[in-house]
C-alpha cells in the first residue's frame, strides 16, 4: 500500500499527496468530500483554502485510509497562510480566466450553431417550394431520410444556440466579478458584517475566559478555543482593513459614500429607487419616512406613514426638500448619482413603462449586488411585474457572489426563463424591456436551493 501525506495549510487548503486518480483510494476519499484536482493532480477537499483545518474530517479520512491498508501522515499548519490581498487577487484572476474560458466556449458553440444552421438551410433551399414526399415513388425513403437529416441540423443548431447564450451569460458575469465585488455599496455592507463578526468573536473570547475562571472549562480547552478564536479574529481584522482600503480608494476615485455628515432631518435620501424624507440621522443609519404604497417621494405627512431605518450603504442619493418637492426640479446629478457610478440618464427610457420603474433603466450598468437585486426586483414586483429572482453561484458570510442568472419564479416555486430584454434594459443596452406579459418564458425547474434570503436571491452553494 502507498505512503500518503494528508496536509492542510490555509494557503493550499486540505490535500492528499502520494496517490493517483485511479489507484483505488477514490472510493474512500469521495466519502469524505475529496475531489480530484486536474490542475494539481492530487486529491483536494473543496473550499478549504483560506480557512482553518477541519480536523475532525481530516482525522476521519486518515483513519478510513489506514483501515484500508494505507500508511498516512497528517500535517496541519493553520498559520501558513497567504495575505487576504493575495487571496482576492487570486480570485480576481480566476474570474478573468473563467471569463476567457467561457468566451472561448461561447465562440465554439456559435461556430457550431452557424455551421448546422447553414447546412440545414442549404438542404431546405434544395427542396422546391411546396414539394411533398411522394409516398408511392421510389424516392420516398430517400426523401424522408434527407428531411430527417435536415431537421437534425436545425435541432443541433438550436441546441448550440442555447449553449452559446448560456456561455455568453456566464462570461459576462465572470467579467463583472471584480466590479461587483468591489462596488462601494457591496463593500460597505461587507464591512458592517465584518465589524459584527469581530464583536461576536470578542464576546465569545470573554465568555470562554469567564467559563474557564469559573471552572466550567479545562485549561486545555481554554487554550484550544482561544487559539481558534484568535486565528479568526486576526483573519477578519485583515479582511476589514483590506475592504476599508477599497472604500477609501473608491472615494479617492470619485465614488460617493454617504454618512451622517451628509444629511439633516427634513432632507431626502434616495433608497430603493425612491426619495424618502429623513426623520432622524443616526451614527450608522437614517430613520426615513416609509409607506407600503407606491410613491416616488415619501414624506412624513404621507398617510399611513411609518418610520423605517436604512443603513447608509443602501442610500444612493441625497437632495434637499426644495429639490425633491418643487415641480419640474430634479436633484443635482452629483447628488442623485449611485454610489460609485455615473449619473443615470433616463431620457432614453421607454415612455410606456410605469413611472415607478422607468428610472430603473440602466440600473445594472455598473454591475449589481444582492442588495441591488432586492431593491430593483422588489420595485418591479410592486409595479405589477412577475416575481424575479437571481440565482448566484454561492453565498458566504459576506453575502451572495460568483456567477449569477435571472429567472422568474411562479407562486408554485417553479422557475421560468426570463426574457433577455429585461437584463439588457436594466444594463442600459436597450430602452425597453418589452411588455411585462412577455417577460416569463418556459419552466426550467423548481426553486430548490440551499441558500435563500427569502427576497429575490438564491445561491447554488452554501459557502459558510
Amino acid at each position: 500500500m502507498a505512503d500518503l501525506t494528508l496536509t492542510h495549510t490555509p494557503a493550499d487548503g486540505t490535500r492528499l499527496t502520494g496517490t493517483a486518480k485511479n489507484d483505488g483510494t477514490a472510493t474512500v476519499l469521495q466519502r469524505h468530500g475529496f475531489t480530484w484536482s486536474r490542475g494539481r493532480q492530487d486529491w483536494v477537499m473543496p473550499h478549504t483554502r483560506d480557512a482553518r483545518a477541519d480536523e475532525r474530517r481530516i482525522r476521519q479520512a486518515a483513519d478510513d485510509l489506514r483501515n484500508n491498508g494505507h500508511r498516512v501522515t497528517v500535517t496541519i499548519d493553520n498559520y501558513a497562510r497567504r495575505s487576504y490581498a493575495d487571496a482576492e487577487a487570486a480570485r480576481d484572476n480566476a474570474a478573468a480566466r473563467r471569463a476567457e474560458r467561457y468566451t472561448r466556449y461561447a465562440d465554439r458553440a456559435a461556430t457550431e450553431r452557424d455551421t448546422h444552421y447553414a447546412q440545414g438551410q442549404r438542404m431546405l433551399d434544395s427542396i422546391p417550394m411546396g414539394q411533398p414526399i411522394l409516398a408511392d415513388h421510389y424516392s420516398a425513403t430517400r426523401e424522408i431520410r434527407f428531411r430527417e437529416r435536415m431537421n437534425r441540423h436545425f435541432q443541433k443548431g438550436y441546441d448550440a444556440s442555447q449553449r452559446t447564450q448560456r456561455w455568453d451569460r456566464l462570461a459576462e458575469a465572470a467579467g463583472h466579478y471584480t466590479a461587483f465585488r468591489n462596488a462601494p455599496r457591496a463593500t460597505l455592507a461587507r464591512i458592517e458584517r465584518l465589524i459584527a463578526d469581530l464583536l461576536r468573536i470578542e464576546r465569545q473570547q470573554k465568555d470562554t475566559v469567564h467559563q474557564a475562571v469559573s471552572g466550567h472549562r479545562t485549561p486545555e480547552d481554554l487554550v484550544e478555543d482561544l487559539a481558534a478564536s484568535d486565528w479568526h479574529h486576526a483573519e477578519i481584522t485583515e479582511q476589514l482593513g483590506y475592504w476599508q482600503f477599497v472604500v477609501t480608494r473608491a472615494e479617492a476615485e470619485g465614488a460617493k459614500v454617504y454618512g451622517p455628515q451628509d444629511f439633516r432631518p427634513g432632507q431626502f435620501a434616495k433608497v430603493a429607487g425612491r426619495w424618502a424624507e429623513v426623520l432622524k440621522v443616526n451614527k450608522k443609519s437614517l430613520s426615513v419616512a416609509s409607506c407600503a404604497a407606491r410613491r416616488e417621494v415619501v414624506t412624513r405627512d404621507e398617510p399611513h406613514m411609518r418610520p423605517g431605518r436604512v443603513p447608509f450603504h443602501t442610500v444612493t442619493g441625497q437632495a434637499t426638500a426644495a429639490e425633491v418637492l418643487a415641480p419640474d426640479t430634479e436633484p443635482a446629478p452629483e447628488q442623485a448619482q449611485e454610489s460609485g457610478g455615473a449619473p443615470r440618464d433616463t431620457a432614453d427610457s421607454d415612455p410606456g413603462l410605469p413611472p415607478e420603474i422607468a428610472e430603473l433603466h440602466g440600473r445594472f450598468a455598473d454591475g449589481y449586488t444582492d442588495d441591488a437585486i432586492r431593491s430593483v426586483f422588489g420595485l418591479l414586483k410592486e409595479a405589477g411585474g412577475p416575481y424575479l429572482v437571481c440565482v448566484w453561484e454561492y453565498a458566504d458570510a459576506y453575502g451572495f457572489g460568483g456567477n449569477s442568472q435571472f429567472y422568474a419564479e411562479g407562486g408554485d416555486g417553479v422557475l421560468h426563463t426570463l426574457s433577455p430584454d429585461v437584463y439588457r434594459w436594466l444594463d442600459g443596452q436597450q430602452t425597453s424591456p418589452g411588455p411585462m406579459t412577455g417577460w416569463v418564458g418556459a419552466p426550467v425547474g423548481t426553486a430548490d436551493f440551499p441558500v435563500s434570503d427569502d427576497f429575490h436571491n438564491y445561491a447554488l452553494l452554501d459557502g459558510q
